[in-house]
């Protein structure tokens, strides 16, 4: 069933994404100045905090980002914002 939201109610969701993502990032970082340890899909933002100037929590958002860009990519026409939201 495909939902109509309007621009409003898009503008919400993607917020909505956005603060979420955020939030996940904020979350791993914590996890890992407390050292309780990172999960395997923060493992892979964890090694390149490492390399490079940037945080882990930068990385988790880069790297989310960079799964949706994927999902989109391999589903194509099959792929929806709605799905992502």
């Amino acid at each position: 069933m495909i939902k109509t939201w309007g621009v409003i109610g898009t503008i919400r969701h993607f917020t909505c994404l956005l603060f979420g993502i955020a939030l996940m990032a904020a979350s791993v970082a914590l996890a890992k100045i407390a050292l309780l340890g990172t999960s395997p899909i923060s493992s892979i933002p964890n090694v390149l905090s490492e390399l490079t100037p940037l945080t882990i929590g930068e990385w988790t958002m880069v790297y989310m980002f960079l799964l949706i860009f994927l999902e989109w990519l391999v589903l194509r026409h099959y792929f929806s914002w709605g799905n992502v939201i």
